[in-house]
């Protein structure tokens, strides 16, 4: 059921498929960074996939994310899902693909009280 208070809320939003991908049970937990009352960056694998969260409190921020915790020498594609006033849906939540590998690293504007998630799949 999601965020929606009921079925008829949801407009074909893209990044309802990340929550669709969220599993219920996980095999690694890693604390990525953060500060006790500012933010959070969190990973989560469960089978070969990672689910990357981060918020922040009411202050704006640039975060440094770096992908150390990935296999070396494996690709992967990562699904960024992220807050963008300028996306002309009801959510303004932006949806951006790219390839990824462990020594790759990716700085996120994150708006106040704001934050993004990242779903990474091994490219086999």
């Amino acid at each position: 059921m999601y965020w929606y208070d009921n079925p008829s809320s949801y407009h074909g939003e893209k990044e309802i498929a990340f929550f669709d991908a969220v599993p219920t049970v996980w095999d690694d937990t890693k604390v990525l960074g953060g500060e006790i009352g500012k933010y959070i960056l969190t990973a989560r694998k469960s089978g070969t996939d990672w689910f990357v969260g981060g918020i922040t409190n009411n202050d704006a921020r640039v975060v440094e994310l770096n992908f150390d915790f990935l296999d070396e020498g494996k690709q992967y594609k990562s699904t960024l899902y992220y807050d963008n006033d300028k996306i002309k849906t009801r959510t303004r939540v932006g949806v951006q693909e790219q390839k990824l590998k462990r020594d790759k690293t990716m700085k996120l504007q994150l708006k106040q009280s704001g934050g993004f998630a990242i779903h990474i799949q091994e490219i086999k």
